[in-house]
């Protein structure tokens, strides 16, 4: 997340925005959120989190968009740490699925969102965010930490990867972004894929 303004300011609206997050997070779910890894601000919202909320910190992850997905303790310009928050010790997880996570290292494709919607031939757009991840890591983490048709909310939604990711693993979906230009294009990759499944299938099967 890029922030605007003071630091302290910039915690203080991810603080606010977290405790909504806790506010509708089911007694099982699981929360998910990355944050920049400069200036130790990934550090300063967790200790934020864990005096001002009653979430459970579980650890994090790294995600290195240099090379891949791994998951080393290096916190460096191209690393993003993503949090792991719960409401009770007893969250959910796919138990089928979860070994690999706590092995600490997930070998994924290095496709991205453009691997769905190739050239979105529907809308007419052909640009994608520097910032857009790779949808293989919502697959993961939606995959072993949710069922099929529970609900998966990103209330910094983006172009949409995380809500694509959820309609593929049959789960629903709440999307919403403070970027109206983002959100009208999420919209418009939410109708395409739903229109053409078949073309846009990711490597996900």
């Amino acid at each position: 997340m890029n922030y605007g303004g003071s630091k302290e300011d910039f915690l203080n609206k991810l603080l606010a925005s977290t405790k909504e997050m806790e506010r509708v997070l089911n007694y099982n779910g699981n929360i998910f959120i990355c944050i920049g890894d400069r200036q130790a601000m990934p550090f300063h919202y967790l200790s934020k989190v864990l005096e001002n909320t009653n979430l459970k910190y579980q650890g994090f992850v790294v995600w290195d968009y240099s090379s891949g997905y791994r998951t080393e303790v290096d916190v460096f310009d191209k690393k993003l740490l993503w949090f792991h928050l719960t409401k009770s010790n007893s969250f959910y997880y796919n138990s089928l699925e979860i070994d690999s996570y706590w092995q600490g290292y997930w070998e994924l494709p290095t496709s991205n969102i453009q691997s769905i919607l190739d050239s979105e031939l529907a809308t007419g757009r052909n640009k994608f965010l520097e910032d857009t991840y790779p949808i293989e890591i919502a697959h993961r983490f939606i995959k072993i930490f949710s069922r099929p048709n529970d609900i998966v909310f990103d209330p910094f939604g983006g172009t949409g990867v995380t809500a694509l990711s959820a309609l593929e693993n049959n789960r629903l979906f709440i999307t919403n972004d403070i970027s109206w230009n983002m959100s009208l294009i999420a919209q418009d990759r939410i109708e395409l894929y739903s229109s053409n499944k078949e073309r846009y299938r990711s490597l996900n099967d």
